[in-house]
């Protein structure tokens, strides 16, 4: 017997986005906007929506916007957000960056002055290179670095054999003064983790990227004594909670910072101090950010100063449009972080009702 697939058309909710505005009785707005990845979080947008309209929003009517733990605590309520940080998350990270822009506006700030002040005038960006034959991804390396890349990421965690030869082919392509970092993305046990991380060190890798599935912080901090190469987690980091049991169990030495992930600004602002009182690293990780969402993350970088490797594909390398008045692109490898009040840009409306759907 087989299940019959009777859907007029399936749908791909990757770099789907939904916008959150927020208005006062002043007449200052603030947008925020949140990026799906419906295959690692299960999320559609008509749900953030829902979550929105009827749960956060209400909730948080007649607040004033720079009281933002007041606003987090309040949509703690409405979630069990402190005992399951995961739980719509992607609806708390539209409105928490909404109030940034917001409070960026009437305070006539740019963001990165709200969250710690403006050390960095632009990001470092990093550029993946996406699996394929080793051949096609040493061209395709290549090309990035005439782009004006200086770091690289690669999916791993395949057959070792051929996350040797990939490996090998871009490193022999873009030389050794290219940073490299590989991300399993959990694919491997500890003992698999360990001989694959060996073998790969002879390639001057700068990181390694998730070894082992989110859950194992054992097998994690196993990795970590075994290894010469700095590991670094991001499935496994939900909250600050998280933050703290890594640094307890000395299993990492760097913590991937993503805004949909944690929650938005604050929180995250949160994980990156907790960071640095343990002399954990940052860097900064991507779920497909729109130009918005890529200047929210440039931001952060910006206000802090323990992010210490190229953020993850921020810009409009992912898409063929965007929906902002201004172009954010990067250029020669960086993402500048605006002075305008806010995170400035501002969204505009002919193109989104031109993406709408």
């Amino acid at each position: 017997m087989l299940i019959q697939d009777r859907r007029p058309q399936a749908q791909s909710y990757w770099g789907l986005k939904v916008i959150a505005k927020i208005s006062t009785d002043e007449g200052f707005v603030g947008a925020g906007v949140t990026d799906l990845v419906h295959r690692e979080w299960g999320q559609t947008p008509e749900a953030v929506y829902e979550t929105i309209a009827k749960f956060y929003g209400p909730a948080i009517v007649g607040q004033n916007p720079f009281d933002i733990e007041v606003i987090m605590d309040k949509m703690n309520d409405v979630f069990e957000f402190s005992q399951i940080p995961e739980v719509a998350v992607f609806a708390r990270t539209a409105i928490d960056m909404a109030l940034y822009d917001l409070m960026g506006k009437a305070a006539k700030v740019p963001v990165c002055r709200l969250l710690g002040g403006r050390r960095l005038t632009e990001a470092p960006v990093a550029m993946s290179v996406y699996v394929n034959q080793p051949e096609i991804m040493a061209e395709d390396a290549a090309q990035k670095v005439k782009q004006g890349y200086k770091e690289l990421k690669l999916k791993v965690g395949l057959k070792l054999e051929q996350d040797i030869a990939m490996v090998k082919a871009v490193r022999d392509a873009v030389g050794d003064d290219i940073g490299i970092r590989v991300d399993a993305n959990g694919a491997w046990n500890a003992h698999k983790a360990i001989q694959a991380i060996k073998k790969l060190e002879r390639f001057g890798i700068l990181l390694v990227e998730q070894p082992v599935p989110r859950w194992d912080i054992k097998g994690l901090a196993t990795v970590r004594r075994r290894v010469d190469t700095p590991i670094e987690v991001d499935e496994s980091l939900h909250s600050i909670q998280d933050a703290r049991l890594f640094m307890e169990n000395d299993a990492c030495d760097v913590f991937n910072i993503k805004l949909v992930k944690l929650g938005g600004l604050y929180n995250s602002r949160k994980i990156i101090t907790l960071a640095e009182s343990g002399n954990v690293t940052c860097r900064m990780g991507s779920e497909g950010e729109s130009g918005l969402g890529a200047l929210a993350c440039a931001h952060l970088i910006s206000s802090a100063k323990n992010f210490d490797y190229g953020a993850d594909g921020l810009g409009r390398g992912w898409y063929k449009a965007d929906i902002t008045v201004e172009n954010i692109a990067v250029e020669k490898g960086y993402l500048k972080v605006p002075e305008k009040p806010g995170l400035g840009a501002e969204l505009d409306n002919n193109k989104i009702r031109q993406c709408k759907i």
